[in-house]
Formats: C-alpha cells, structure tokens, sequence
C-alpha cells in the first residue's frame, strides 16, 4: 500500500481509486438523551458521505440513528455501548470477563451534565462523569472558500470523576474538508449483513446511484 496520508485511505483502507462500492457514515449531533435504568442513553444520527476524497454530507441518503448508551462501574470505569445491527448490551460475553470487584453505579442526568446517582469508594454522589455540549458550536470564519463543519457529538467524559483528565468525542481536522479524526461513525459495504431490524430502505437518491437497505458493517469496524 502506497501511503497517502489521509486516514479515510490509509487507515479506514477505503480504495484511493474510490471504485469499491463503499460508504462512510459520519455522526452528527445528538437529538435526543435520556435516562433509562441507570443508563444514559443518547440518540446520534448518521449521515452518509459523499463518495469522494473530501468529505461533504451527501442528503440524498436519510440519516439513520443509533443509540450510544453510557454505563458506570465502580471503581472509575465508563463504559460506551453501541450497535448498528440490533445487538444488546450484555454484562458477560466471551471478550468482557469483569472482575467480581466491578460494581455498576447509576447515572443520572443533570442537564447538560451526566453524574453518579449514588456515592461509590472513590466518589461522591452527584460527581460529574460527562457533559454533552448541545449548543451549536461558535465558529471562527476563516475564508469562504472552505465548507463549514459538518455537525458532530461533542461528548467530553471524566471517568475518575475528575475535570482536569478529560477524554473528548470532538471532531479533528487540520484540512478542511477532510476530517483527520471522527468521534464516532461507520462503514457499508455490500458485503456487510443487513440488519433485520432497521429502517424501511431508503428511497432512491436522483442523479444516480441505487441505495439499498443500510447494511451495517461487522463487530469492529466502528470507532
């Protein structure tokens, strides 16, 4: 493989010459949160990309949306859950083997904030565990030849419960519009199962190109 130094080649292996049949879902900013049974569960739309070297939304397609789910344990543990093919978040499977010592704390939401519903050995109730920035983001214009950013989650977590070691869902890019990192997001290709459990299929989009129904990609192709 010759390097390009573009992760969407390099690194999500997409083919340079761009003649596979193959799709990058990019998330959006969340419509909905709530808490569910100790959960926190937040509603993330994607949108399809265009089939090109430089990313730009590509509207014919619908978004679809999945469900990120936010779990805590004691001691200092989030744990992020998320499927495009129906699965459940389990406790126990042959790859999660948790230690008689984990203990599942409830999260509560307290606005914009997510906090411990009950104190633990290293915590105090209330502790502030993750924030989700709704708002839109305030934009420094630089020129009008480059497209504004696409919209992103924006989700900073706080395992430890600690403000100062803060680890980001953000959008990273030093080239506009080719996004150098992406907080969430996934790939279809027609080789991918179909999820029996999704949407309708979407409607053809005008101006070419037959869409079938979304097809979720494997266990480990979302990152």
């Amino acid at each position: 493989m010759i390097p390009t130094n573009y992760h969407l080649f390099d690194f999500m292996d997409f083919d340079p010459s761009l003649r596979r049949d193959e799709a990058l879902w990019k998330a959006w900013a969340p419509t909905r949160v709530e808490q569910c049974d100790g959960d926190i569960r937040i509603t993330i739309p994607y949108q399809r990309q265009r089939h090109q070297p430089d990313m730009a939304p590509d509207e014919r397609w619908p978004q679809q949306e999945y469900m990120l789910t936010v779990r805590a344990y004691s001691p200092d543990i989030l744990r992020l859950f998320t499927s495009m093919a129906g699965d459940a978040m389990v406790e126990q499977d042959d790859m999660l083997q948790p230690s008689t010592e984990v203990e599942r704390v409830p999260l509560a939401l307290d606005g914009p904030r997510i906090v411990t519903a009950r104190a633990t050995a290293t915590m105090a109730a209330g502790t502030v565990v993750a924030t989700i920035d709704l708002d839109p983001p305030v934009l420094d214009h630089w020129s009008d030849l480059l497209p504004p950013p696409q919209p992103a989650p924006v989700i900073t977590f706080y395992p430890d419960g600690d403000p100062a070691k803060p680890v980001a869902l953000s959008d990273d890019h030093f080239s506009p519009p080719r996004y150098d990192a992406l907080p969430l997001g996934f790939v279809t290709t027609p080789t991918a199962p179909t999820n029996p459990t999704g949407p309708p299929p979407p409607p053809p989009p005008p101006g070419g190109g037959e869409p079938s129904r979304l097809k979720p990609p494997p266990r480990g192709k979302v990152w």
